[in-house]
């Protein structure tokens, strides 16, 4: 129906179209995203066996809000989404000393994984005194545990409430993505 006019418009007869303009569709609601099985650990040469960092890696930070561009922070984090968990376990730390920024979580909402991308979201502690919702892309593109310069693996971290953001090349560690064994249960996806 014409909202200026009143006048109604066929738009089908006889199971066709007739004039399908202004025709708006009724889709149901999109779905949330579920966290994808898989770990995804980032930091200094990583433990093959537990998929742990055995230290801090390190980014050049090359953008962002309120980051250091040209300085260097440091990060580790492992998490890992295994079916039928009720959510992403495990932990990151982040250190932008040059901008005074500190972001530390144990908590996860979702684990995304791709291909060589992965992100996921949570909530951290933030420079020690409040928790702050945050997100990590990371990408892994270079090999495993080596420190060639033509292809680097990339980290970004954003606090979603627009306060500080910064993105990266690995210069020293690593970033793995993949599926993810479990030693004392089942939990191959």
């Amino acid at each position: 129906m014409n909202p200026v006019t009143g006048n109604p418009t066929l738009i089908t007869q006889y199971g066709y179209l007739v004039n399908p303009t202004d025709v708006a569709l009724a889709l149901p609601p999109p779905q949330p995203p579920v966290s994808t099985p898989g770990i995804v650990s980032g930091g200094g040469k990583i433990d093959r066996f537990t998929g742990e960092p055995v230290e801090d890696g390190w980014i050049a930070i090359t953008g962002g809000k309120n980051a250091s561009k040209g300085s260097l922070a440091s990060f580790r984090f492992v998490i890992r989404y295994n079916r039928g968990d009720a959510e992403p376990s495990g932990y990151l730390t982040f250190e932008d000393s040059d901008a005074k920024v500190t972001i530390e979580s144990k908590s996860y909402e979702l684990l995304l994984i791709k291909n060589t991308h992965a992100s996921f979201v949570g909530t951290a502690v933030v420079n020690g005194e409040f928790k702050q919702k945050f997100r990590v892309d990371v990408d892994d593109l270079g090999p495993n545990n080596t420190d060639l310069v033509d292809v680097r693996d990339t980290f970004s971290i954003q606090l979603l409430d627009g306060s500080y953001m910064a993105f990266g090349e690995v210069l020293k560690g690593d970033i793995q993505i993949g599926p993810l064994y479990c030693l004392l249960r089942p939990c191959i996806p």
